[in-house]
């Protein structure tokens, strides 16, 4: 309401309720030279303040849901713009329709710009294209971010989350505490940027790992999707489904997988994959480390382990690592992956030397081995 009537002092505000709604009109006459206008704000909250949509209690969180779970089915050209606008939309807590008749022009689209800087938000908006219409999702400075065809634009889009929702019901026990510690020391060899506000990871009591089965399944899953990747020759491919009774693809996975000839995109995406292939592989106790994640893997030599055995022969020595272990390689990669987006977000090269995009899939990793938000495969956040 201030902001309408400070950007239009000389004009009356109405106000009003329409079904779970507040609503503000406010009407423009017109000149000699310029037909009248019409602004109309709907504006709603959720019920219950979050960063996540756990909880659906309120037609906010219901729509919210529903935009999450559309944009998710979208085949994105860019996973990580998609990633990132998922996320903004979990932590979405109010929303508000902005309609100008007959179009928004002039100090109407100064205060839509105004309100959308000021709450940090983003738009879904309809857009004219030639003699048709398209949606599209832009940020608040009218940056393109995806459409309906998941087409994505190159936007770093910013998620912001008070440390409250983080913290507020975490009891700091000596365990996270020295995790996070021993995190922050590393990070300070290394040379690597600290937030030292960023929230703790959960404790070994509040995790839940994912089966050595799961584990397993997934491993194959990620060998077969990186060797579409690679171009195999379907037969060949094939038959290593077969023979190692590969079961897990997950829903996208299966979409590339049965194409004929995937968009390169999708190639790129699924070659990244074998940074977490060799998560997969370490926490089933098959190598030693992880190693500083400065440079991609040794993909051969990781090829070598999973290929050059039976399933059999590699379940017979696969043994889950321990809860200890895996959270100690989250703790760092989370930190590690923060001073990654921080360096992106101020056009900087990361520190440390670290190379994001390994960071970028360690981290999508060990949060899918931790069930973070009981986030299957193709729906793991990597938040920061």
């Amino acid at each position: 309401m201030e902001k309408v009537k400070a950007a239009f002092p000389q004009h009356t505000v109405f106000t009003g309720k329409e079904d779970d709604s507040r609503i503000l009109e406010l009407d423009v006459k017109g000149g000699f030279l310029s037909p009248a206008k019409k602004l109309k704000i709907s504006y709603r909250e959720r019920a219950t303040p979050s960063f996540n949509l756990d909880t659906v209690d309120c037609p906010v969180s219901r729509q919210m849901t529903g935009m999450f779970n559309y944009v998710a089915s979208l085949p994105a050209s860019n996973e990580r713009v998609q990633s990132m606008l998922l996320q903004k939309i979990k932590t979405i807590n109010a929303e508000f329709s902005f309609n100008v008749e007959p179009k928004l022009t002039g100090d109407f689209s100064k205060l839509l710009l105004r309100l959308t800087d000021d709450y940090d938000a983003f738009l879904f908006a309809t857009v004219p294209k030639g003699r048709t219409q398209e949606q599209k999702f832009p940020d608040k400075d009218l940056n393109f971010i995806m459409d309906t065809e998941g087409k994505c634009g190159d936007v770093n889009l910013k998620v912001s989350i008070d440390t409250q929702y983080f913290d507020k019901n975490i009891a700091v026990t000596p365990e996270i505490q020295t995790r996070k510690d021993n995190t922050e020391a590393l990070l300070r060899s290394k040379g690597i940027k600290i937030n030292a506000h960023l929230p703790y990871t959960e404790s070994e009591a509040e995790t839940q790992l994912r089966t050595r089965e799961e584990v397993i399944d997934r491993l194959y899953a990620l060998t077969v999707i990186t060797a579409k990747a690679e171009a195999v020759e379907p037969e060949r491919l094939e038959g290593f489904v077969v023979e190692h009774r590969v079961t897990g693809l997950s829903p996208e996975e299966q979409r590339i997988y049965d194409e004929r000839k995937p968009a390169e995109q999708d190639m790129i995406n699924s070659m990244w994959r074998y940074e977490s292939l060799n998560v997969m592989v370490w926490a089933l106790g098959l190598i030693p480390e992880l190693k500083y994640p400065s440079e991609v893997i040794d993909v051969p030599a990781v090829l070598d382990i999973v290929i050059g055995q039976s399933r059999d022969a590699l379940e017979s020595k696969a043994v889950l690592r321990s809860k200890t272990e895996i959270l100690n390689e989250l703790d760092k990669i989370y930190r590690m992956n923060w001073a990654c987006v921080d360096a992106r977000l101020h056009n900087q090269a990361p520190s440390g030397e670290l190379n994001p995009s390994v960071v970028y899939e360690r981290h999508y990793s060990l949060n899918w081995l931790t069930c973070y938000a009981d986030a299957e495969w193709d729906e793991v956040t990597t938040d920061t």
